[in-house]
């Protein structure tokens, strides 16, 4: 009975969140066989530690950042085994990129605000068009909506984006940099 649960719940979010995933990689990778291999890499780690993963979508994208990190450390002829998913909080590589790791933060809190999403599929929708540049078409396609009803949604969601970003007193970009 449990390992049923588990499964329907899995492919449920195999099937939300491989889309999104395999496009932010092909994207950043540039080669869809490496996108696939690193995708399906990420969804195996994914379901062998399906009980302890509290938010799928979070744990996702850090495994695919993790993954990507890996892909050009490999290509750059580091030992990219030394480090695993298992342990990639540990990485100094991910603790601190570059300056700019302060206004990330402010966005990255601004964007996972769960008061800017009324439910998921507005989650979903926003990381559609805004991070992985999907057309309203395409979205309302993926998400089974009208275009109407995506740009709707898409709007409302940035318009309390924006809110929390002004509730912080950030009201330009400059006052990011």
């Amino acid at each position: 009975m449990l390992f049923a649960h588990k499964e329907r719940e899995f492919r449920k979010s195999y099937n939300d969140y491989y889309p999104m995933i395999l496009n932010a990689l092909y994207s950043r990778v540039g080669n869809m066989e490496d996108a696939e291999d690193i995708c399906h890499e990420i969804f195996v780690s994914y379901y062998r530690k399906f009980d302890e993963v509290r938010d799928p979508r979070s744990w996702l994208y850090g495994a695919m950042k993790f993954c990507i990190s890996n892909y050009y450390r490999k290509k750059r002829g580091f030992d990219a085994n030394s480090i695993t998913i298992d342990n990639m909080e540990d990485d100094i590589h991910f603790a601190f990129e570059n300056g700019f790791r302060d206004m990330r933060i402010i966005i990255h809190e601004a964007i996972e605000n769960d008061q800017n999403y009324n439910n998921e599929k507005e989650r979903i929708l926003f990381e559609l068009i805004a991070i992985n540049n999907y057309t309203y078409d395409q979205a309302a396609k993926h998400l089974g909506l009208t275009k109407r009803q995506v740009v709707y949604k898409y709007q409302q969601v940035s318009r309390r984006i924006l809110d929390r970003l002004r509730e912080r007193g950030i009201t330009r970009i400059e006052d990011l940099l």
